[in-house]
């Protein structure tokens, strides 16, 4: 059938997608049950019965680790948009163990570039940033950047410019201080700058001498970091915590004086 000229999409070519795809989770055992082969059975858009059980946060756990189990390699099949089942789980929030289970099954996902939405507009990155920028649990985002600790110090792109998923970490709502401790570590000297300007710019002398305190972090590292931002010109020119040098100048004068005075 034609609607405005444009085609409806296929239906699910099997019992095990049918079911995924209503949503019908007491079918979807029984079918999972007597035909487990359907689970690698891709639908005519390419799409395993994993991706449909990935579309929507309301998936019971039970459900989704089930089909998983039944073709764990689907785990590494891309739709035809290259989207791949751990983008999926990210963009549709499904339960924590779900995502755990599906980066577990297939850890080179968080390798792969993806595009998603966020805060009304798209935004091109690696799962680290993504799982930051929509608050995925912290079990979730440290588990991705386990799995690739180098999109650390990748940028994230959207329209008006680019940051690193450290700054994203440290934009409202902020993440965890065990997730901005594992970034700050592998983001380093650039790390110790974005937390150090975050913090001036939330006028958090307080959080920023804890920093100094917990980490045995010395102004030398802080200036040292400054220096060489500095020298790299447009090295974070588009990141909401590194926009001037100024702002980082007198961030580690604050600390400077806090130190003297202490």
């Amino acid at each position: 059938a034609l609607l405005s000229g444009i085609s409806e999409p296929a239906m699910p070519q099997n019992l095990l997608h049918d079911a995924l795809k209503k949503e019908e989770y007491r079918t979807t055992l029984n079918v999972l049950e007597v035909h487990p082969d359907l689970a690698k059975e891709p639908d005519a858009h390419g799409w395993f019965p994993l991706r449909w059980a990935l579309l929507t946060h309301r998936v019971p756990t039970a459900i989704a680790l089930a089909v998983l189990a039944a073709h764990p390699d689907a785990a590494k099949e891309p739709t035809r948009g290259g989207r791949l089942p751990l983008h999926c789980a990210l963009l549709n929030r499904v339960p924590e163990a779900v995502i755990l289970a599906v980066l577990g099954a297939y850890p080179g996902a968080a390798h792969e570039r993806m595009v998603y939405p966020a805060r009304f507009v798209s935004f091109e990155g690696f799962p680290l940033a993504c799982a930051i920028h929509l608050g995925a649990p912290e079990a979730v985002t440290l588990s991705v950047l386990s799995a690739y600790p180098g999109a650390a110090k990748e940028l994230v792109c959207g329209p008006h410019g680019c940051v690193y998923p450290l700054s994203l970490a440290l934009l409202p709502p902020r993440s965890s201080d065990k997730v901005i401790a594992a970034m700050l570590e592998e983001h380093a000297p650039y790390g110790i700058v974005a937390v150090a300007a975050g913090y001036a710019a939330q006028s958090s002398l307080r959080g920023l001498f804890g920093l100094v305190e917990a980490g045995g972090t010395t102004l030398r590292d802080f200036y040292s970091a400054s220096a060489e931002i500095a020298k790299a010109g447009a090295y974070g020119l588009h990141d909401p915590f590194i926009r001037s040098h100024r702002e980082v100048l007198f961030c580690l004068e604050a600390v400077s004086n806090s130190q003297d005075n202490a």
